[in-house]
């Protein structure tokens, strides 16, 4: 057990967040409530910071927190022991699963991504993440780079994530931004959507477009990935291995798509150290940014950024909070556990921490120190 007495030094992070989880309505009859909702969701907070993975160790983790982090978070106040006592796991899931999940992560979105820049906020990927456990899809914005999630809803039961664009990006800010997408996402639609937003588009081509696809290649036509030189090389070592990728840009004449600017063609080759190719994939796709909109460089790292959301945001739920394998699967409690681990993420992320994993389990062999992460950087 930590001692009553750590010290807590800037708490203004902590301070912010409680106010906007205020904004979230409890649902519980006022009377005889013991935990406001308030403490239960902040220590949520600090607990899923410190990896815990489902209500059993955010019980667990809440109890070890040192007695001035738990009186900051508003936490009771029991008069025959002297001491601040947390809700216990139990308590935690009942209250999870029973608020408005949608209101909730609306407003720790909105929270977080107070902290996202307009710079950080010049690339938005959107995607998608079957939450197996629960099965239920949670459709995602999220900043290249740094990988924040400013914006999460869940899909209804019966229709897919290609409807939900407008629902999901409608509350964003996205006058000069570029949306990126997977293929699914490549429509008419989205794409007049996205510019009718003042934004732009960068989307990958695939069969499910079969129109679109033979004019994208038409449009690449001429380009020989292996005798014309490539408008931008991007080489990097990474695990014993050298990833190779290079670009094309064409002019998209002949291409009947919204706002179609420009077809791109991109070949991405796997090495090893001794030079010897073990992989090739060739991607086509169109944006709607001109080249004197963007460099070849810009694109390549767009098309490249996309793969945030999947390596920064969803890899990471899974393998460090176990998404995939929780047995969470009661009312909102699936998306309200995603939407805590999508802010504990995006606070690590935003500080410019890479060993996730590693963080996770300093801070849950020292309760409480995850309070002074909430002081979070703008940059």
């Amino acid at each position: 057990m930590s001692s009553s007495h750590a010290p807590v030094v800037d708490v203004s992070g902590l301070r912010s967040l409680l106010e906007v989880l205020e904004g979230i309505a409890d649902p519980r009859d006022p009377r005889g409530v013991r935990h406001r909702l308030v403490s239960v969701l902040a220590v949520a907070v600090l607990t899923v910071l410190g990896g815990a993975a489902n209500f059993r160790e955010i019980g667990d983790q809440a109890a070890d927190l040192p007695q001035p982090v738990l009186a900051l978070t508003g936490a009771r106040f029991d008069r025959r022991t002297g001491r601040y006592t947390p809700a216990s796991g139990p308590t935690v899931r009942r209250l999870i699963c029973a608020i408005d999940a949608e209101a909730a992560d609306r407003l720790l979105c909105a929270w977080i991504a107070q902290h996202a820049t307009s710079g950080m906020l010049g690339a938005l990927a959107i995607d998608g993440k079957v939450v197996r456990g629960a099965q239920v899809t949670l459709f995602a914005a999220v900043t290249h780079g740094r990988a924040v999630v400013i914006a999460q809803l869940q899909v209804p039961a019966g229709t897919t994530e290609t409807t939900q664009v407008r629902a999901l990006v409608d509350p964003l800010p996205l006058t000069g931004r570029v949306v990126t997408a997977d293929a699914a996402h490549t429509s008419k639609a989205t794409a007049a959507y996205i510019l009718g937003r003042d934004a732009a588009y960068l989307l990958p081509v695939k069969g499910n477009t079969p129109t679109l696809q033979a004019q994208v290649a038409a449009a690449l036509t001429g380009i020989n990935t292996l005798t014309t030189p490539a408008d931008h090389i991007a080489e990097e070592h990474v695990r014993g291995q050298i990833y190779r990728r290079s670009l094309w840009l064409a002019d998209a004449t002949g291409v009947a798509f919204p706002g179609a600017a420009q077809a791109y063609l991109i070949r991405r080759d796997v090495f090893d150290l001794n030079g010897i190719r073990r992989r090739k994939q060739i991607i086509h796709g169109i944006t709607s940014l001109h080249p004197a909109d963007r460099t070849p460089a810009a694109l390549s790292g767009y098309a490249r950024g996309h793969w945030t959301i999947e390596n920064k945001v969803h890899y990471v739920r899974d393998v460090t909070w176990s998404e995939d394998t929780n047995q969470t699967h009661t009312a909102t409690g699936p998306r309200m556990m995603a939407a805590l681990r999508n802010l504990a993420l995006s606070v690590l992320n935003l500080h410019g921490i890479t060993k996730i994993r590693a963080t996770l389990q300093h801070l849950e062999r020292r309760p409480g120190q995850a309070i002074a992460l909430l002081n979070l950087p703008t940059t």
